[in-house]
């Protein structure tokens, strides 16, 4: 398939076998409510671009897997570009986000549930991550091979892991020095690694990482809101520099 172009409307994939969305050359989602309850990988092209819609995506392998499909850790100069839109990945065996070549992200939602077993990560890229708008937040399992987003990113981002696994019921919260919720997070799955990044971080200002603890608000795809947290345990205190 030459393109695969999405701009509105409704499409359930269930593929345990394959890909859920492939094509040679493009994917391009801007619109729509887009399920992908089964697959190897949810979607499979050397350039992937998001541009709006829903998309829910549930892999055993790569969630999103930007490739021209000759392997090895050279760049390939494959794209993942995230420009708009709400992704939710769930990859229960592989990488959360891939790309052979580079990932770019200027705005919209991803959060991304990785695997619990090395050496799969929940961000792999073989160029750069330049990130420079949207919330982002991606968990999965500490190990060496965890990659943060670029230096070349203009908005700020954490690199969070800890040497202990966090259990799916753990909440992991951050809060600024005057007490304002920047995210509260469950897991799908138990993890010791996360990747978070949101125009509430700024320099200068200073943050506080919590676990544990209960959170009254609305629960949303892994994000806690419009309630209180309390009776967290005050993992670090820092400041972005």
């Amino acid at each position: 398939i030459n393109r695969v172009l999405i701009t509105g409307g409704t499409l359930n994939i269930a593929a345990s076998a394959s890909q859920g969305l492939k094509s040679d050359s493009l994917v391009c989602i801007s619109g729509g409510n887009i399920t992908i309850s089964k697959s190897h990988e949810g979607i499979e092209s050397p350039y992937i671009r998001i541009q709006g819609g829903n998309s829910y995506i549930t892999a055993s392998d790569d969630g999103i897997n930007a490739s021209k499909g000759n392997g090895g850790e050279n760049n390939d100069g494959s794209l993942l570009s995230i420009e708009g839109g709400y992704l939710i990945i769930n990859a229960t065996g592989d990488d959360g986000l891939d790309s052979n070549g580079n990932i770019t992200m200027s705005g919209g939602t991803a959060i991304v549930n990785g695997p619990q077993s090395q050496p799969e990560v929940e961000l792999d890229y073989n160029g750069t991550f330049n990130l420079t708008g949207g919330f982002l937040i991606a968990s999965g399992v500490n190990s060496n091979m965890v990659q943060g987003v670029s230096s070349s990113s203009t908005q700020y981002s954490l690199k969070i892991s800890t040497s202990s696994s966090l259990s799916s019921s753990t909440l992991l919260h951050i809060q600024d020095a005057a007490g304002n919720d920047v995210v509260t997070f469950k897991g799908l799955r138990n993890y010791s690694s996360v990747i978070f990044s949101s125009d509430a971080l700024s320099k200068g200002s200073s943050y506080s990482i919590y676990t544990g603890g209960t959170y009254n608000g609305t629960l949303t795809d892994g994000i806690y809101t419009d309630g209180t947290y309390s009776g967290g345990t005050l993992k670090k205190t820092f400041t972005i520099s």
